[in-house]
């Protein structure tokens, strides 16, 4: 090597930051001052050197993940909803199983709330809507058991096709219902 010569090394672009589990958790441009080493930080988490441009960098965050096998980012499916985690083991998001069923009870009780006035004394309904309204309202309380376990959790809970069918009398009155109104 030549007493003048220059090294032409690739400039690092940006900083990022993934988690143990390979989720990008921050990019930061490189500013030039100070420049960490790669390797893991002082919380645990993976610093690497990003060569390349980033065209949008909140798809990069939400969409990429860091495959600590082959060393290179990958794209990510989409995440379905907020009821998944991202699993580094087999590169999926897997479901939640706690907060997904913990929405299912919070969908259930705002149903219960909504209709409470179907089962009020002086209620101005036939028999026949009191019944029906007896009988939707027990299956809403039991459709958490009804899910738990299964593993279906592809899908939000409220937009879940199996609820329990709302009663046509409750229908008419869902002007005035927000929760019941979303699985009409």
């Amino acid at each position: 090597m030549e007493e003048n010569e220059i090294i032409d090394e690739p400039f690092v672009q940006y900083l990022v930051t993934v988690g143990p589990d390979g989720r990008v958790i921050s990019v930061v441009f490189n500013n030039d001052i100070d420049l960490p080493n790669e390797g893991l930080d002082s919380e645990g988490n993976t610093v690497i050197h990003y060569y390349d441009d980033i065209d949008d960098l909140a798809d990069f965050v939400g969409n990429q993940y860091y495959d600590f096998d082959s060393e290179e980012f990958i794209a990510s499916p989409s995440k379905p909803h907020q009821y998944v985690t991202w699993d580094s083991s087999s590169n999926t998001w897997v479901p939640n199983e706690d907060s997904y069923l913990s929405a299912i009870r919070g969908v259930t009780v705002s149903l219960l709330k909504e209709t409470d006035w179907c089962v009020l004394p002086d209620v101005p309904l036939s028999t026949e809507e009191i019944s029906e309204a007896k009988t939707f309202r027990q299956e809403v309380r039991d459709y958490p058991e009804l899910v738990q376990g299964k593993g279906d959790y592809e899908v939000p809970p409220s937009e879940r096709t199996d609820w329990p069918a709302v009663p046509d009398f409750l229908k008419a009155a869902s002007n005035n219902l927000r929760v019941l109104t979303q699985f009409l």
